[in-house]
């Protein structure tokens, strides 16, 4: 099956990355690709590999605003601090 791609007329990409992307100068590049290959559903193939993976990966933002991530019962890191 052919990805159709994304179909919205909206960007598939959030305010920072946006943000990120135009910083680079590269933010209608980045897009047009991103509308090519970002869908908004995961193929089969992919929902039957997710299922099964033992663990799933957790983000957030603290209070602090650090990025962080953890693997429930398991690890909590801290990635990286949001710019102010």
């Amino acid at each position: 099956m052919a990805n159709p791609g994304w179909e919205r007329s909206e960007s598939p990409f959030h305010v920072g990355e946006l943000a990120i992307q135009a910083r680079l100068g590269a933010q209608e590049r980045i897009d047009k690709q991103g509308m090519r290959v970002i869908r908004e559903y995961l193929p089969e193939q992919h929902r039957q590999f997710f299922a099964q993976l033992p663990y799933v990966i957790v983000g957030t933002v603290d209070v602090s605003g650090y990025l962080m991530f953890y693997i429930p019962g398991g690890i909590r890191m801290e990635v990286i601090a949001l710019p102010s």
